[in-house]
């Protein structure tokens, strides 16, 4: 018999602390995060026409600094919190913001709670009441110490089915379930599959894969039967460099696939052919 931890939604002062963050950034218009490119050197053919930058991916704040000076008042008031002067600025870091070569400031809040109140549930919730409400994509979770950074994981993976339920945002969940892998360019690999994920592992154990990227949901090629997102590009250096699309499927059998996927990813082929770069669909990392 398999024990499965049942999660109360509802509990009122969790959800509290959740609107404690995510009021502040009420007038905030919801939309899709600002993806920017990542350096990855001058290899050129796949990665040709990628810039420099630090920013990786972000999430764009596009409240003006009384606004949200205001909402922070807000919640404090809501929350019994007394403030000597309301009109005193917000405590922030004074930053040098890399891609405008320009000083900013950034504001920080902190939400305290008691042990045993479930802090872990209230900023997981958190994570997803901000992509839901505002479009946010990035979050970073900092934790005190090796042992409970090896326990968050784990409470990621306990509370996924619960958040799938809750909000149905597949991509985020799929992305705090990441592989952790060191030959990609982020620290984490994101997977759709278990086919997806054992692929990943096994090319990262290799040593002639240089780089590999699980490619996003906005890389998407046009064809004609309807947008294709193919699964991942490849640098592997065994003798000769070569840059590679990979599909992943659990077959290669087209007549098992769904006839508009199966479309999609031949154009894809086609697509890629022209640009010179070869593309396959495998079934494991051994065929790469």
């Amino acid at each position: 018999m398999i024990m499965k931890l049942q999660f109360d939604a509802n509990q009122q002062y969790q959800l509290d602390a959740v609107a404690a963050v995510t009021d502040l950034f009420d007038g905030q218009p919801q939309g899709a995060p600002e993806f920017s490119v990542v350096e990855v050197g001058d290899w050129g053919r796949l990665f040709a026409g990628q810039a420099r930058t630090e920013l990786g991916v972000g999430n764009q704040r596009m409240l003006a600094p009384d606004k949200l000076l205001a909402n922070a008042r807000t919640v404090q008031a809501r929350n019994d919190i007394e403030i000597a002067d309301a009109a005193v600025p917000l405590e922030s870091w004074e930053l040098l913001d890399m891609a405008a070569n320009a000083a900013r400031t950034c504001p920080h809040f902190s939400v305290e709670m008691e042990t045993g109140t479930g802090k872990t549930y209230v900023y997981l919730r958190t994570v997803f009441e901000l992509s839901h409400r505002y479009g946010f994509q990035k979050f970073i979770i900092v934790v005190p110490s090796v042992a409970i950074r090896e326990g968050a994981p784990k409470n990621i993976e306990i509370t996924a089915e619960h958040f799938r339920a809750l909000y149905n945002n597949e991509e985020l969940i799929n992305y705090l379930t990441a592989l952790q892998v060191d030959h990609s360019v982020y620290e984490y690999v994101a997977y759709d599959s278990e086919v997806e994920r054992e692929f990943a592992k096994r090319l990262d154990e290799r040593e002639d894969i240089r780089l590999f990227v699980k490619l996003p949901a906005w890389f998407e090629i046009d064809t004609p039967v309807g947008k294709y997102n193919p699964d991942w590009a490849v640098l592997k250096h065994d003798g000769q460099t070569l840059y590679l699309v990979r599909e992943t499927k659990s077959t290669k059998d087209f007549l098992k696939l769904r006839t508009s996927e199966a479309d999609k990813v031949r154009c894809g082929k086609k697509h890629f052919e022209t640009l010179g770069v070869p593309f396959e669909v495998v079934v494991s990392a051994d065929e790469v």
